[in-house]
C-alpha cells in the first residue's frame, strides 16, 4: 500500500505564527505603555521595582514594535503570501 505524501504548508505556518505575534505584541505594548504612564502618576517611594524606569519601558517597547514591524518588511519582500498580503 502507498500512501501520498502531502506538502506541508510553511507559508501558511509562517502567516498564521506572524498575525499572531501581531496580536500579542499589540496587547503587550499596550499594557507596557499603560503600566509606565501609571509609573509616571504612581510616587517614585510606592512604585513597584519593575516600574522603576517609566521611560526605558517605553523606549523597550518601541524597539520591539520596530523589530516586529522590520520582519513585516523582511517577509514581505521575500514573499507577500508569508505575511497574508492578498491570502484567502
Amino acid at each position: 500500500m502507498v500512501t501520498e505524501i502531502q506538502a506541508f504548508p510553511i507559508g501558511g505556518v509562517i502567516s498564521t505564527a506572524y498575525k499572531a505575534s501581531l496580536a500579542v505584541v499589540g496587547v503587550c505594548v499596550f499594557i507596557v505603555f499603560l503600566l509606565a504612564g501609571l509609573s509616571y502618576i504612581i510616587p517614585e517611594k510606592f512604585r513597584p521595582q519593575f516600574m522603576s524606569n517609566p521611560v526605558q519601558m517605553m523606549q523597550d517597547a518601541v524597539i520591539g514594535t520596530i523589530i516586529l514591524f522590520s520582519a513585516y518588511l523582511i517577509l514581505n519582500t521575500i514573499n507577500p503570501e508569508l505575511v497574508g498580503v492578498g491570502v484567502k
